[in-house]
């Protein structure tokens, strides 16, 4: 499948081509199988034949799992709400439409759905859509935040739900998953720049990376939050000073 989007123009399939979870036409096994990796939900398909044609690429790093994956027919997901992790699902083909805390972000190539652990979830995936996906373990985000912020959480993170690829600010994120995504379709453990590549282990670096990205460049970026005051107002509003 061509694709052009923001992550470059090629073929999708060579986007971690060298780890494939999963291939099946089956609706329950697609079901099983996506739950292992992310969690239980509902699946119901709503066009495009009894035959799903659904596909996962996915590799875990300590805490972050980079993936890619698709679903032949349309689909209709339901969740209940994610609870252990948050997801960035960044649509490279098709589109797909997200009900997320009471918003709904029409999702595709321009603009990537940000979905927060506590926030209730469903979605609607299009027929023939394919996807990129970055889910970080909520313990993870929850201590990068506490270290970032100096502070200890009052309330879960909520995230807004959906964020621009094409506006300024996205910018470092977009360059971000272009090099992971390279890095980590070559199978490499090297997922440093060459000069910093023996400063710090590579995943630590790798999840390091991607959650400082989106929290400094606010291309995740806290509900009701400005992204001019990030800083101080999530000292104010989410922390205890």
């Amino acid at each position: 499948m061509e694709t052009r989007n923001h992550f470059g123009t090629g073929t999708s399939r060579s986007m971690l081509e060298n780890f494939p979870l999963f291939r099946t036409s089956d609706p329950d096994e697609a079901r099983d199988r996506v739950a292992r990796v992310f969690c239980d939900h509902r699946l119901r398909v709503v066009s495009g034949g009894a035959r799903v044609g659904a596909e996962m690429y996915f590799r875990p790093i300590r805490g972050i799992g980079i993936g890619r994956m698709r679903y032949g027919a349309s689909v209709a997901i339901d969740p209940g709400s994610l609870d252990n992790f948050a997801l960035i699902q960044m649509p490279i083909h098709g589109s797909e439409v997200v009900e997320h805390g009471g918003t709904t972000v029409d999702s595709n190539a321009d603009v990537a759905s940000v979905l927060s652990p506590t926030l209730a979830l469903n979605l609607r995936h299009g027929e023939d859509t394919e996807k990129l996906f970055i889910k970080i373990d909520r313990g993870v985000l929850e201590r990068h935040c506490r270290q970032h912020l100096g502070g200890e959480l009052k309330r879960p993170i909520e995230f807004c739900p959906a964020m621009s690829l094409l506006a300024p600010r996205s910018l470092p994120w977009v360059r971000l998953m272009k090099w992971l995504y390279e890095e980590v379709g070559q199978n490499s453990l090297c997922l440093l720049p060459r000069s910093n590549r023996w400063s710090s282990p590579p995943c630590c670096c790798a999840n390091r990376t991607i959650i400082r990205t989106g929290l400094q460049m606010t291309a995740l970026r806290l509900r009701r939050i400005s992204s001019a005051r990030l800083n101080v107002s999530l000292k104010r509003t989410q922390m205890n000073r």
